[in-house]
């Protein structure tokens, strides 16, 4: 459930994109067009905008993962399939929250680069958020599920990701205001920059977690890793929705 401020995520996110650090850059899912004729509409409409995402979040709850997977940009549609969306909605939603049931209401919030809409849905066990991100032109370029897992967890499945070339899947952790600027070839040029001095990754050496204080609503998580050339630390920087708003490469020197 979405429980800090938008005014609170705003400054957070509006200081992390100013220091977004070293060979980083925002990435995200590739956009969805969640409507069937998604040129028929005009963009940014945040009525259609709305409906859009409630009839994403419909398709995904009713596992119609081919229409999703249709829907989405020139720039994502290549990475997914309905067999891995599936694999994904289930591991990471529905066998901790059972079936979908339906969808409870929605609500459309207005950020600074993204319009993002909270899609509250309910399903056999809990009740939790959907959220749609659409960027300033209407597109929708994330999805973001529920999320169980500690941050620690996450941060491993962020680098194994990044090992796996599955860079896709790895920018689907950032948090939704940075997915409305980064794609996932972006996500693979920093992690291939990095690489060039590194070497390939050998193995996740372990994590660390620093909790931040209760104003900043901030926490680190360190990941050691042993790549070819030498083992360093990649610093994530977690909001308390386990998103990613901050990625901190090692030098690789």
């Amino acid at each position: 459930m979405m429980r800090l401020s938008l005014a609170k995520r705003v400054s957070i996110l509006s200081l992390c994109l100013i220091g977004f650090s070293l060979p980083w850059t925002a990435f995200s899912v590739s956009p969805v067009q969640a409507n069937l004729e998604p040129n028929a509409i005009a963009l940014g409409d945040p009525v259609q905008e709305e409906k859009q995402a409630r009839q994403l979040v419909e398709w995904l709850g009713t596992k119609q993962y081919d229409k999703v997977i249709a829907a989405l940009s020139p720039q994502l549609k290549p990475l997914w399939t309905a067999e891995k969306l599936q694999k994904v909605w289930e591991s990471q939603v529905t066998d901790n929250t059972g079936p979908f049931k339906r969808i409870v209401k929605s609500k459309l919030l207005d950020a600074i680069n993204a319009n993002l809409v909270i899609v509250t849905v309910e399903f056999e066990k809990v009740t939790e958020d959907v959220v749609i991100t659409f960027n300033r032109s209407g597109q929708i370029v994330a999805a973001d599920f529920p999320e169980f897992r500690s941050i620690s967890e996450i941060g491993i499945a962020f680098v194994t990701a990044l090992a796996n070339k599955d860079y896709g899947l790895a920018r689907g952790y950032l948090h939704p205001f940075l997915k409305a600027e980064v794609f996932p070839t972006r996500v693979q040029g920093a992690w291939e920059n990095l690489l060039k001095r590194t070497g390939p990754v050998r193995r996740i050496v372990g994590t660390q977690v620093r909790k931040g204080s209760d104003t900043d609503g901030v926490d680190l998580v360190l990941v050691s890793i042993q790549f070819q050339k030498l083992t360093d630390t990649l610093i994530l920087v977690f909001d308390d929705q386990k998103q990613i708003v901050n990625v901190d490469f090692p030098l690789g020197n």
